[in-house]
């Protein structure tokens, strides 16, 4: 299956699920890598894609300012109180129209977003947007008349990324319960891999395991 195909597909499949109500994780056929980026955070520093690796992570596509954004904002915040304190999970907004690093500044101040935790991240728009469809499957195009808030046609899926760099599959950010959905995935993803650990032994424990 192309990517454009899958695509068209998980957008019917969003619209499907918006309709039936209550927001259902939706699952990918099968992981897909997240693709290579390089992005610029406040403060000027560079975020790789593998700059994650080891975490699990959700990408939201956004930008200050947007109308559309207004909606699946607070699934957001609401899963950054949730993780606040769990070094293994990040959250990663990826600007789609090219704002400053002070305005993104300015936004996750705002937002009172914990800069290790929430990161916020852009880049030149084409190369976002490109990222934004055929990296991530989502729908994003510059508006042919834009306005103040409107700039930028786009889905409001939320990604969930494995700690491996793999894309599991998206809930509809602006479903109330977004984030209870995406809650039980990433427990689900923390616990599978607290119990793929191995246990440490000692050699003084031994003994007891006899």
């Amino acid at each position: 299956m192309s990517r454009c195909l899958a695509l068209f597909l998980s957008l019917g499949i969003a619209s499907s699920a918006a309709a039936q109500g209550p927001a259902r994780f939706q699952a990918y056929a099968e992981p897909m890598p997240v693709p290579d980026f390089t992005l610029q955070a406040p403060g000027g520093d560079e975020v790789r894609a593998r700059d994650l690796l080891g975490k699990i992570w959700v990408a939201q596509f956004f930008y200050p300012g947007c109308n559309l954004c207004i909606r699946n904002m607070p699934s957001m915040e609401k899963l950054h109180e949730t993780y606040r304190n769990k070094s293994d999970v990040r959250l990663v907004s990826l600007d789609l129209h090219g704002s400053s690093l002070k305005t993104l500044e300015e936004f996750a101040e705002y937002k009172k977003a914990d800069p290790e935790k929430w990161l916020f991240l852009t880049g030149p728009k084409e190369r976002v947007h490109d990222l934004a469809r055929f990296g991530f499957l989502n729908m994003v195009f510059p508006n042919k008349y834009p306005e103040p808030g409107n700039a930028v046609t786009h889905t409001t899926h939320l990604v969930l990324v494995d700690h491996q760099g793999q894309m599991l599959g998206y809930v509809d950010g602006v479903e109330p319960d977004a984030a209870d959905a995406l809650k039980a995935e990433i427990d689900r993803l923390r616990l599978r891999r607290r119990l793929e650990q191995p246990i440490p032994v000692r050699g003084d424990a031994l003994p007891y395991f006899n």
